[in-house]
């Protein structure tokens, strides 16, 4: 249990810890104080995953059968990815999925007459509100070097890009990611793992905003060829403001919000005490353009203003 100014954290929560809470503030004049309990509920656990399948090598024309095995408590839901875009049941494909005599979700995906083109790194994931837990294997089917579309990319300055080629056939005898026809890394930035992962460490619009190639090859000559998008977004920037160093109750005071930097479009929202302000009594809120205006009303306690901005 840690106390830092007006924020009390419990770390790794138990059942000794349940119950009411407290706290005061006083000046000179006057005190207040304010109270809330923590309440534990029943018995949560995050899901585990059970069962899962490892990986396959295949050739084409036969059925392919994956099957996950899920517990947790509330009892989660499975969710099924194929290189990181979410399936969905469809001609070929048949997702189902049923809660076992003991509890447990039972997830099944079936492809009907396997094609080249279903190879590649298959996830399942289940997730309920109290955690998630995921599995994945790749699925090999025989057959020349297919990558799959990759959709635009947007990270944030300053991050850094984790991206995956998204390739079926087999055997692959490499994998490259190049740039403007250069074979990557040629920079320290850079970093290309033999499985055809593309790492770039500390993005920057001006030197990595571009597009990607990434070029898988079997032994025999035969390639594919993916493109990938990146495109970097500058984080937002607030300016430092402040209010009257005192308020007294009654008065009303303007605070002014305004970004000074961040790619559009933005969301701008304030809070008051931890609590986003929609409809606040004596609180009117303003927005001009990338500027937010507020004006506080009657202040009855030491405000406590906080701005979160995002991009839309």
């Amino acid at each position: 249990m840690k106390h830092h100014d007006s924020t009390l954290r419990i770390e790794s929560v138990k059942k000794e810890d349940k119950g009411m809470y407290q706290c005061f503030i006083r000046n000179d004049q006057e005190s207040a104080g304010a109270s809330a309990e923590l309440k534990l509920g029943g018995r949560f656990e995050p899901p585990q995953i059970r069962h899962s399948f490892g990986e396959q090598t295949l050739r084409s024309g036969p059925s392919l059968r994956l099957k996950c095995v899920a517990s947790g408590n509330p009892t989660p839901d499975i969710a099924w990815l194929l290189d990181g875009e979410k399936l969905t049941s469809g001609e070929r494909l048949q997702i189902g999925q049923f809660v076992t005599a003991e509890g447990n979700v039972e997830s099944h995906l079936n492809i009907s007459s396997v094609h080249t083109n279903d190879g590649g790194l298959y996830s399942c994931i289940a997730s309920s509100k109290v955690g998630s837990a995921s599995h994945s294997s790749r699925v090999n089917v025989y057959g020349l070097p297919y990558v799959r579309p990759m959709k635009k990319r947007p990270v944030v300055a300053g991050d850094t890009l984790i991206a995956h080629c998204p390739v079926a056939g087999y055997p692959i005898d490499s994998i490259v990611w190049e740039r403007d026809g250069r074979v990557l890394p040629i920079n320290r930035k850079q970093k290309v793992f033999p499985n055809g992962t593309l790492v770039i460490e500390n993005v920057e619009r001006m030197s990595d905003q571009a597009t990607y190639t990434c070029v898988a090859k079997n032994s025999q000559g035969y390639s594919a060829r993916g493109t990938l998008e990146l495109q970097v977004m500058v984080p937002p920037h607030i300016v430092p403001f402040e209010a009257e160093e005192q308020i007294f109750a009654g008065e009303s005071v303007q605070l002014t919000c305004h970004v000074s930097k961040g790619d559009t479009p933005l969301a701008i929202t304030w809070s008051f005490h931890g609590e986003e302000l929609s409809s606040h009594q004596g609180i009117t809120t303003t927005k001009i353009g990338e500027r937010t205006s507020v004006d506080f009303i009657s202040c009855n306690s030491e405000p406590q203003w906080r701005i979160f901005v995002s991009r839309c």
